[in-house]
C-alpha cells in the first residue's frame, strides 16, 4: 500500500460528549472558550486517494500506545503537551503559537512513523485513516466526475 500523512493544519473545535475523538468543526455560538479543544488536520495520501481527518492531540496519544502495543517496537517520541496545559488550566484556547509548533511537531512525528516497519499494515493506523468502502467509493466517483466535468469544460474552451 502506498501511504503518506502529514498534518497541516490546526483549528478549534467543540469536542463532542459522547465520543472524545469525534468533534464538531463549527463550534455552537454561546461556547465557553473553555470548552473548545483543537483539532489537527491529517492528512492522508493512499492508493491515488487523499483525505483529511480532524484528529485531536489525544488520539495520537492512543494511536501511539496501540501502535507500541501491536508492534512491540520503539517509535518516534509524540511532541509533548507544554504549553496546553497551562492555557487549560487558565480557562483559555492554546496561544496560536503553541498550536503552530505542535502542528509542525506533528506532521515532523506522523512522517517518521510511517518509516515505522509494520506502521503502514498496522490495525492501530487503520482504525484511524480507514474510511470504509462506502466512503471511498462515494470519494472516487466523485472525483471521476468531477475530472470529467473539468475536462469537458476544458474541451468547450
Amino acid at each position: 500500500m502506498s501511504l503518506s500523512l502529514g498534518v497541516s493544519s490546526a483549528e478549534q473545535v467543540l469536542p463532542d460528549r459522547v465520543n472524545r475523538d469525534a468533534v464538531l468543526r463549527h463550534p455552537l455560538e454561546g461556547t465557553s472558550q473553555g470548552q473548545l479543544a483543537v483539532a489537527y488536520s491529517l492528512d492522508v495520501r493512499r492508493d491515488g486517494l487523499s483525505y483529511t481527518i480532524p484528529v485531536r492531540f489525544s488520539r495520537f496519544e492512543r494511536l501511539a500506545q496501540e501502535l507500541k502495543a501491536e508492534l512491540k517496537c520503539d517509535l518516534p517520541p509524540l511532541p509533548g503537551k507544554r504549553g496546553f496545559v497551562l492555557d487549560k488550566l487558565l480557562g483559555g484556547p492554546a496561544a496560536p503559537h503553541v498550536v503552530e509548533g505542535r502542528t509542525r511537531e506533528l506532521d515532523k512525528w506522523v512522517r517518521a512513523l510511517v518509516e515505522v516497519e509494520g506502521v503502514v499494515d498496522s490495525n492501530a493506523l487503520a482504525s484511524l485513516i480507514f474510511l470504509g468502502v462506502g466512503a471511498e467509493t462515494a470519494i472516487r466517483e466523485a472525483r471521476a466526475a468531477h475530472d470529467e466535468e473539468a475536462r469537458s469544460h476544458t474541451s468547450r474552451l
